[in-house]
């Protein structure tokens, strides 16, 4: 290399560095072009003086008269004050600036990123729609998710994005792992599922944060703990209210009757699973949140009571175990929010249980009792949600009207339990 280059790529060696510091690099956002000292420059790159330093300048000249470099000079001397790199055309500066470096340009680092977020999407057709799987309702999701980014990343636009900064053995490792997990089909402890889907019993416990961040988006919200996906690092709890009762063998034929206790209690699933329980034969209905199931359970409802989920939410496996451990003679009915969330709830719970589920309290309601609330409107990922549940066989046709008037309404309406009322008992 010729002593002429070595000036030159040392300089651009250096803007390069500058420009992948600054926010509008990482965000895909410039509000102004990016400007250092002309001085600093020279000196970082070690061409301030000399041959070096003339070769320099006539290099940045060059970029200035090309269009993607400005030189702000002395309004009266007119000596180099500030280099500005011009970011109103990103394709023309990378081309121009990276092509003097050895290094990977941003618009060829997103090019490959958005390839593997195509060939991730993939993995639905070879996984999600090959095998019976009890998480197989996030597969869409999961592709929906894949694509969204890889269309972003095309754009060249990273911004807001959880793969930012990410190298490319880093995201495909991520993506695989996080894949795995969404189609976890075993309920077990934290170690037990790092080895099973990962391959490293601690490396759950290590990136648990990067993972359910990276859940929480893909499932929009609906995955927020491993405990919503069957990995628990605590035992599992049921809560129940009404006329259970539990007969212990092992403990001296001891009864505990649920019923002369006012408010649900939380259970311990290993206590349930060695108990033998009995009930009257009368409805069983799984309520979505927890403040909701204590107010109906302080009216003395004649049924039998279910938290959908450890304290309300998507129902965890030992919620599903027991209700499909329950007599098919008995009548189940599960009460939730009306927005999409509350219905992909309860799609899953019937999903999951292999029971028919009936819904109750779950109507569409437009208009919020107090009128000085506005409605909340639908977000895109809530209108992709309805246009998955419209074509859910796990979804009635009378949700199918009440989820159609949401979308054409593009509002959730009155659509929490807590501002509704407690919904009349179905007749036996």
């Amino acid at each position: 290399m010729s002593r002429i280059t070595q000036a030159v790529v040392r300089v651009a060696n250096v803007l390069v560095d500058k420009l992948e510091r600054t926010a509008g690099f990482v965000n895909h956002c410039w509000k102004r072009n990016p400007s250092w000292g002309y001085e600093l420059i020279l000196q970082l790159a070690n061409a301030h003086e000399g041959e070096d330093r003339v070769l320099a300048e006539r290099f940045l000249n060059e970029a200035e008269v090309a269009g993607w470099l400005l030189i702000k000079r002395h309004r009266y001397s007119a000596v180099p004050e500030k280099l500005a790199l011009v970011c109103s055309d990103e394709a023309i500066l990378y081309e121009s600036l990276y092509s003097l470096t050895n290094r990977r340009s941003p618009r060829d680092r997103r090019t490959e990123l958005a390839q593997i977020f195509t060939e991730y999407a993939g993995l639905k057709t070879t996984r999600c729609e090959t095998e019976h799987n009890r998480h197989s309702i996030y597969g869409e999701l999961w592709v929906n998710f894949c694509q969204r980014y890889a269309d972003q990343l095309t754009t060249l636009d990273e911004s807001k994005l959880l793969c930012r900064g990410l190298k490319l053995v880093q995201l495909e490792e991520l993506l695989n792992d996080v894949f795995q997990l969404l189609h976890a089909d075993q309920a077990s402890h934290l170690r037990e599922a790092s080895t099973l889907y990962l391959g490293d019993s601690k490396k759950l416990e290590t990136n648990q944060t990067v993972y359910l961040k990276w859940l929480a988006e893909i499932t929009g919200g609906r995955i927020t703990s491993f405990d919503d996906l069957g990995i628990q690092d605590k035992h599992r709890t049921i809560t129940l209210w009404g006329n259970w009762t539990l007969k212990f063998d092992s403990k001296e034929n001891k009864l505990c009757e649920l019923g002369n206790f006012e408010l649900p209690l939380r259970i311990s699933q290993r206590d349930i699973s060695t108990a033998t329980l009995r009930h009257p034969d009368i409805p069983v209905i799984t309520v979505e949140n927890k403040e909701s199931l204590e107010s109906w359970a302080l009216a003395k409802p004649n049924a039998l009571l279910i938290s959908s989920g450890e304290l309300g939410g998507f129902s965890h496996s030992a919620v599903i175990d027991f209700i499909k451990s329950l007599p098919s003679s008995l009548r189940l009915f599960h009460w939730g929010d009306t927005d999409p969330a509350g219905f992909s709830i309860l799609a899953s719970l019937r999903e999951r249980s292999g029971r028919m589920i009936e819904s109750i309290g779950m109507e569409y309601v437009a208009e919020i009792s107090n009128n000085s609330v506005n409605p909340e409107t639908l977000s895109n990922l809530e209108r992709q949600e309805i246009t998955r549940l419209l074509e859910s066989r796990f979804i009635t046709e009378s949700e199918r009207n009440s989820l159609s008037e949401m979308l054409e309404a593009d509002s959730k309406g009155s659509f929490e339990q807590e501002g509704r009322s407690i919904p009349q008992l179905p007749n036996s």
